[in-house]
């Protein structure tokens, strides 16, 4: 609403964009340093297959969570054994 010199308040459009494309608000999470950028890396990863562009069929809580897994130790697999 603007203020009573028509300047400022709230803009449609204004403010930083989602980076998340996942409805809903996003959650604080404490883990270690070391593991970042794998939970990074298979979180981006989990929501681009899951609400990108081009999204997987309904899939139930429980699918999620095992994608999540398996993408979780398929990332760990790669960083700490790169055999």
């Amino acid at each position: 609403m603007p203020n009573e010199t028509g300047k400022g308040g709230r803009r449609e459009g204004a403010g930083r964009k989602k980076k998340w494309k996942a409805p809903g608000e996003t959650e604080a999470v404490r883990i270690p340093k070391l593991l970042e950028g794998v939970f990074i890396e298979c979180a981006k990863e989990l929501d681009e297959l899951l609400y990108g562009d081009n999204p997987e069929k309904e899939i139930s809580e429980e699918e999620k969570k095992e994608k999540l897994k398996a993408l979780l130790r398929e990332k760990l697999q790669q960083t700490y054994n790169p055999n």
